[in-house]
């Protein structure tokens, strides 16, 4: 049984455009009506993460989380990997 889970803070940069981020939603939404869990929760949560991990028990994994600013980035790899 094959299952997709999306994981998305909804966020749009360092722009945060409410008609940008109610398009993420409605976006979020279409995923769900199809059978998708849209889980919104940010990449750098270490807990969210591995509760994720244990829940679906995940065979795969695409990363293709993106923010501008590589300091965030760098943030959030130092703190998953110390």
């Amino acid at each position: 049984n094959n299952r997709v889970v999306v994981l998305d803070n909804f966020s749009y940069g360092s722009n945060n455009n409410k008609t940008v981020l109610r398009m993420k939603e409605i976006r979020a939404n279409k995923l769900r009506n199809r059978g998708v869990t849209v889980v919104k929760g940010n990449l750098c949560d270490e807990d969210l993460l591995r509760r994720l991990f244990v829940h679906y028990d995940f065979t795969h994994v695409a990363h293709l989380a993106a923010k501008t600013g590589v300091m965030a980035i760098k943030e959030c790899t130092t703190r998953l990997h110390p």
